[in-house]
């Protein structure tokens, strides 16, 4: 093993820590509560306003598997539920009731 092997390994340890458990999970966030603060979802359909909020879980989630593709199908699936369940925390937990923005607030 060179010493340019063991660099790639190692950054490809932590490419999916970094973008499937930070960034992209931040940044789906950051979409969904956009989409609830800013579209007036009261106004579609329930089928469309439900397939607009699934596709800002759905994207980072399929990005984030990716990115973990290299590591196998089950770690690749075990990253997008790992990113659709970090991203649904952030938005109940930071945008809901910390920063009191969704419906009602």
């Amino acid at each position: 093993m060179t010493t340019g092997d063991a660099a790639q390994d190692a950054r490809r340890g932590w490419t999916p820590w970094l973008v499937g458990a930070v960034v992209l999970p931040v940044l789906g966030a950051a979409a969904t509560l956009a989409v609830v603060e800013n579209v007036e979802l009261d106004t579609w359909a329930a089928w469309q306003a439900a397939l607009l909020l699934g596709a800002t879980f759905v994207a980072p989630a399929a990005l984030s598997a990716w990115v973990a593709w290299s590591f196998g199908v089950l770690e690749a699936l075990a990253w997008a539920l790992a990113c659709a369940g970090i991203q649904l925390a952030l938005v109940f937990g930071v945008g809901f009731l910390a920063l009191g923005l969704g419906p009602g607030g």
